[in-house]
């Protein structure tokens, strides 16, 4: 594979013409990971963030529940006369 490239750039307008040369030089490319994370760190991001979100669930859920609970207690309770 060539790095370097020229070229000529020729125009012509009547009796008169114009060339003038452009060099081209590619940089080499850096050699970059194709994957920045490797698989089993983002295996461990996601079963970490899915056992976060389970014990949040978990936690929160039977307050919620609770709290139903004695709301639909508090409105039989009280009646109207």
């Amino acid at each position: 594979m060539t790095t370097n490239h020229s070229f000529m750039c020729l125009i012509k307008y009547g009796h008169l013409r114009v060339n003038q040369t452009f060099n081209w030089n590619t940089p080499k490319q850096e050699h970059f990971p194709d994957n920045l994370l490797p698989s089993w760190a983002i295996t461990l991001i996601s079963v970490n963030g899915i056992f976060v979100i389970c014990c949040l669930t978990y936690c929160f859920a039977p307050r919620c529940r609770e709290r139903r609970r004695n709301e639909t207690l508090r409105r039989e309770s009280v009646r109207p006369i």
